[in-house]
């Protein structure tokens, strides 16, 4: 049995182009609702910054020197590592680490002290606004240390490229180990302005990860989407072709 092989129908062109603008981003949970991206996988070396409209909306990097209230301390990742599906940056490194790896979910990294003269290395998560507003920023977050005994932190920070400064948004936050930690923070930003998830550690010989359950950041005058039971929100940067159907 033969089968017609018949060109794309114009009709259904025209419908798809037509329905393009309606289609949510997958950054978008809803109008001003934004959260981590679940195609960011697959943008791969294309995807640091990660845009919406254009524009970078999440980027991954580090703070070195480790002195976050210093903008220009923050630092965009710059190598893709397809084999790990992270970003990395080789100077000041350890390990491979600091990085931000994202198959099977959002994971950055930190690593502290090793020998004489080596300083801890932060990694940093950082939220930059499309729009003015005042925004609510809620996360859910694991750390999970694989060596040493450090204590691991998140410290929130909202940048001023004008003036260089970083200014801390609320107080260290400590982490127990392989608990989930629950965040909740208003902040006011300027369009193009970000927000800084830092991720950090104290003592010596300490590696450690921090996952990201779950993220919004959300203007406080948008509608809130509904939350979609028995979700799994370890699964938003899964790699789809080992999704099961």
């Amino acid at each position: 049995m033969s089968v017609e092989q018949r060109p794309v129908g114009v009709a259904g062109d025209a419908l798809a182009a037509a329905l393009k603008p309606f289609e949510r981003p997958n950054v978008v949970l809803s109008e001003g609702v934004y959260t981590i991206p679940t195609d960011w996988l697959q943008k791969g070396p294309h995807g640091n910054p990660y845009t919406y409209r254009d524009q970078p909306i999440w980027w991954l990097g580090r703070v070195y020197p480790p002195e976050p209230e210093k903008v220009g301390n923050y630092r965009p990742y710059k190598v893709w590592v397809p084999a790990e599906t992270k970003w990395f940056e080789h100077e000041d490194s350890q390990g491979g680490n600091p990085a931000a790896g994202l198959g099977g979910g959002l994971r950055i990294t930190v690593v502290t002290e090793w020998k004489g003269g080596d300083r801890i290395k932060p990694s940093v998560l950082v939220f930059q606004a499309p729009e003015a507003a005042e925004y609510l920023v809620e996360a859910e977050v694991v750390s999970e240390r694989w060596c040493g005994g450090g204590q691991c932190w998140l410290e929130l920070f909202t940048l001023d490229r004008a003036s260089g400064v970083a200014a801390r948004a609320r107080p260290r936050i400590a982490l127990a180990d392989r608990q989930a930690a629950t965040v909740s923070h208003k902040t006011s930003l300027a369009a193009g302005q970000e927000f800084a998830f830092v991720y950090g550690a104290d003592g010596w010989h300490t590696g450690a990860g921090l996952k990201f359950n779950r993220l919004t950041v959300a203007r406080t005058d948008a509608p809130r989407p509904e939350k979609i039971r028995n979700a799994d929100p370890n699964r938003a940067n899964a790699d789809p072709a080992h999704t099961p159907k």
